[in-house]
């Protein structure tokens, strides 16, 4: 595990970064993580703060402003900005995700790494908040440049991972087993402050009538 190292994407507004200190937090702790190459910050034009950028900057992650609602292709280039092109999967974090644990994040990626697949997730009773969502270029890419103009497209556009879940049978999807459990005074504590912190999918419509994504 020593010898593993990738690039991380951090998905959010450079407004939130404003408005909340704790994503700086993330960010920093990061940085400061041995297996993480890199971090670059994937935001839309959308609730743009140049003060937020050079801030984030100054932390040593780059910042790239993308498409704002086509998010597969926003993090599939932010992830290519970076240089992260020779890695396997494509490593997504949202910046709201406080329950984060880079340890089981660590494993899966190198799992991933291992056998590759279009997207590694944990199973529906583990709060998916804990890790990051890894997905494969190809899988990204191939939902980025969905053409049909139907809602559930836009939503597989702004939400891929989900997307990858829903229609599993069409892509090469694998599930994680091997994830902890946790106590209430860990998650309490890691909580902390920053409960009430909401990335930008927060704020979409998460269900259309009829749609597949219903309850997911």
């Amino acid at each position: 595990m020593s010898s593993l190292t990738y690039g991380v994407v951090l998905q959010g507004t450079l407004g939130e970064f404003t408005r909340y200190d704790a994503k700086y937090e993330l960010l920093s702790r990061l940085i400061g993580r041995p297996s993480v190459a890199g971090v670059v910050v994937a935001v839309p034009s959308l609730d743009y703060d140049e003060n937020a950028k050079k801030q984030i900057e100054s932390y040593g992650a780059s910042v790239f402003v993308g498409d704002d609602y086509n998010v597969a292709l926003r993090v599939l280039a932010a992830h290519r900005s970076a240089g992260f092109e020779r890695q396997e999967m494509v490593v997504r974090i949202c910046s709201s995700w406080n329950l984060i644990d880079m340890d089981l994040v660590d494993r899966m990626v190198s799992d991933a790494f291992v056998t590759p697949c279009h997207y590694l997730f944990v199973p529906k009773d583990f709060d998916y908040t804990a890790v990051a969502d890894i997905a494969s270029p190809e899988a990204l890419e191939n939902i980025a440049t969905m053409a049909d103009t139907a809602p559930e497209v836009a939503r597989a556009r702004f939400n891929p991972w989900s997307y990858l879940e829903a229609f599993a049978e069409n892509y090469d999807t694998r599930v994680f087993d091997a994830v902890p459990m946790y106590s209430a005074d860990i998650i309490e504590e890691r909580l902390g402050k920053t409960r009430k912190i909401y990335d930008e999918n927060e704020f979409f419509g998460r269900d259309y009538s009829g749609s597949r994504y219903e309850g997911i």
